[in-house]
């Protein structure tokens, strides 16, 4: 997580994490994810998220891998995911 920065931004990229917290709304996962490094913002859009029905039953402290892309929201940096496992 330490190595996303400004220069990655719109590029997919993949990291391994711990959930620090967990938040479904509507169908939309919002996830803080925690590696050792740094923590960052994760976004699984409900259209991703439908095809992921793991990421329901996720819970804090549960080690997962995301895909996705970095994107800014108001004023830090974000994933927005493809995959969770």
């Amino acid at each position: 997580i330490a190595d996303i920065n400004d220069a990655v931004l719109g590029k997919i990229v993949g990291v391994n994490g711990t959930i620090d917290s967990i938040n479904i709304n509507n169908g939309n996962v919002f996830i803080k994810l925690y590696d050792g490094t740094g923590r960052i913002d994760v976004v699984m859009f409900e259209r991703n998220a439908r095809n992921n029905n793991d990421i329901y039953n996720a819970k804090e402290g549960q080690n997962i891998t995301v895909t996705g892309k970095v994107a800014v929201y108001k004023t830090g940096l974000e994933i927005i995911a493809e995959s969770i496992k």
